[in-house]
């Protein structure tokens, strides 16, 4: 597993007279956080010029801090009925794949908006694959992160249409907020002659969620608030989905995300040592 930043972290860091730069961003990753791997969005490269997005990509790999995975920040409408607006969507997303190429990157993520039902999850798998064909030459990987409505809010859904798209290209981008946000429709009980079937204690719906899209990625956002000066996290059990994506044998990019609102060094860096816990080899 390698832990890697999220620059979305470091937003309120990139404001004021004294702000960091883009171009700042792989040396303070590396130095100050002792982090070695940067995740950028669609968004800080707004207004970049390929010649300054060659640049970032020579300061990361200098400094031991290469950039990782491109985010798209906004869904598309790959499922929609509305071809213009699907083939804009592609169109975006095959610029993006470009972009994350001479970033060095290894993956792209986007997310689907609401296809609806069965007829939009298919215009989505047709229209996808048509995107991994240009990914695949660029030897880029392309995840798929869960919607926040519709069908595609479910991890079941996500990797059923993943399965369908096809590829060892495709993936998903699991992320800890929507696990802990999740709730399933209904609980599931596993019966046999009236009696119910236990096997240990059943997975809370969050612990489930990321057991069930983590095997299908190359990296997970794990994204958290505003830890304590104790490193307790109350707005969800952090902890619990660092072991959930360990569980499954993961070894992807563990993107860490911090989403709250304060100074986030101290949050950053209580997550990350929460991380290294899982990394050591246990003691014979």
């Amino acid at each position: 597993m390698l832990i890697a930043l999220s620059a979305n972290s470091l937003a309120s860091l990139m404001k004021g007279p004294k702000a960091l730069t883009l171009l700042d961003l792989p040396k303070f990753t590396r130095e100050e956080l002792g982090i070695a791997g940067l995740n950028l969005t669609t968004r800080h490269l707004s207004g970049v010029d390929p010649a300054s997005q060659e640049r970032l990509r020579d300061l990361g790999d200098r400094v031991g801090c290469p950039i990782l995975l491109l985010s798209e920040h906004e869904a598309h409408p790959l499922g929609s009925e509305d071809d213009a607006a699907a083939e804009a969507a592609l169109e975006r997303m095959e610029r993006v794949v470009r972009v994350a190429h001479r970033l060095g990157c290894s993956a792209v993520s986007l997310t689907i908006r609401d296809p609806g039902g069965e007829p939009g999850l298919d215009l989505a798998v047709s229209r996808m694959k048509d995107l991994l064909l240009k990914a695949e030459r660029l030897e880029m990987n392309v995840l798929l992160g869960a919607s926040a409505t519709g069908p595609l809010a479910k991890p079941d859904q996500l990797t059923q249409l993943v399965r369908k798209i096809g590829g060892f290209r495709i993936g998903s981008f699991p992320d800890f907020e929507c696990a802990a946000a999740f709730t399933p429709d209904a609980a599931v009980v596993v019966e046999k002659k009236g009696k119910v079937k236990a096997e240990g204690p059943a997975p809370t719906p969050m612990v489930a969620y990321l057991r069930a899209l983590t095997p299908y990625s190359s990296a997970v956002a794990a994204a958290f608030r505003d830890f304590s000066a104790k490193g307790e996290h109350k707005p969800f059990d952090f902890s619990a989905c660092l072991a959930a994506v360990h569980s499954v044998g993961f070894e992807g990019n563990l993107s860490l995300e911090y989403r709250g609102s304060g100074d986030p060094l101290p949050s950053v860096r209580h997550a990350k040592a929460q991380a290294e816990l899982l990394l050591q080899p246990e003691q014979p």
